[in-house]
């Protein structure tokens, strides 16, 4: 099965009413929805999420999205272990001139791992690398 890693972007848009990319993030979590994609992220983007909603709205708020996010099964939530933090360092290295962030080298570091090629993103920083954006229109 065909997987797509799930950035942050489209999870903490959907959350925060005000994010200039909560239309886009609704339409592709409607597609994703209807595909038979595997959606695949990091601990790490679970957290960054988490705690964005802890710092938006507050701990509870941020409790019941984490919650939600564990017991559905929608995104299979890939641990990071040492091997993937030094792999990681080699991005951060390669891409010192782009700005990303160690939460982006070690969705690269998992995705370059699972042999996948798309994410659900609004980071240019995946294009930079060398992935596909998964676009909501395209077909899944």
């Amino acid at each position: 099965m065909k997987a797509v890693f799930v950035d942050s972007g489209p999870l903490v848009a959907i959350v925060n009413p005000g994010d200039q990319h909560q239309t886009e993030a609704r339409q592709g979590w409607e597609r994703l929805a209807e595909s038979k994609l595997a959606l695949v992220s990091t601990e790490h983007i679970l957290d960054e999420v988490a705690t964005a909603i802890c710092r938006w709205q507050s701990p509870r708020r941020a409790a019941d999205w984490l919650r939600l996010q564990l017991d559905s099964g929608l995104i299979r939530w890939i641990s990071c272990g040492p091997e993937d933090w030094r792999i990681a360092t080699d991005w951060l290295r390669q891409y010192s001139d782009q700005q990303i962030n160690f939460t982006d080298a070690l969705s690269f570091t998992l995705m370059r791992r699972m042999k996948i090629t798309e994410a659900f993103t609004f980071d240019r920083h995946f294009l930079i690398a060398g992935f596909q954006k998964w676009e909501a229109e395209q077909k899944g």
